[in-house]
């Protein structure tokens, strides 16, 4: 039971995981901003392939240690103990993502879109002092 309700968070963890790369699309200058998605595309890519690796890795590792341990006399680790282990360290991106989500500014053309316009101008110059004035130019005009 618990190990369902936990994927089940995991799993919207991850679908709210696009709303940033949404938010790096908006905010990157138009000169850079294919290859800035594109290098997140292929993190995700990476990543996929690196979860792949590590089952394979923690899944193997795990079975020899119960191998290990059945044949000392004391038995093994009851069957789900490989996946759990599995499932906890590949949770961790998203625990990791959840404690960032706070640092996440909102965007500004959703603040504009939505009448508040102070905001939208409040996140664009703590956005521009934090990029030191380049990375912002091109949303400037939106505040003209």
């Amino acid at each position: 039971g618990t190990l369902v309700l936990l994927q089940a968070l995991v799993g919207v963890g991850l679908s709210g995981a696009t709303c940033p790369f949404e938010l790096l699309a908006e905010l990157s200058p138009s000169a850079a901003r294919g290859r800035t998605l594109n290098s997140v595309a292929w993190a995700w890519a990476s990543g996929t392939l690196l979860t792949v690796l590590l089952a394979w890795v923690v899944l193997s590792v795990t079975a020899e240690d119960d191998e290990a341990d059945a044949g000392g006399g004391k038995g093994g680790h009851p069957l789900p103990v490989p996946w759990r282990r599995l499932v906890l360290v590949t949770s961790m991106p998203v625990v990791l993502a959840a404690c960032v989500l706070p640092c996440v500014t909102e965007s500004p053309s959703w603040l504009l879109a939505h009448g508040r316009r102070s905001k939208a101008k409040r996140v664009l110059r703590h956005m521009d002092s934090v990029n030191r004035g380049g990375a912002l130019h091109h949303l400037k005009k939106l505040l003209a």
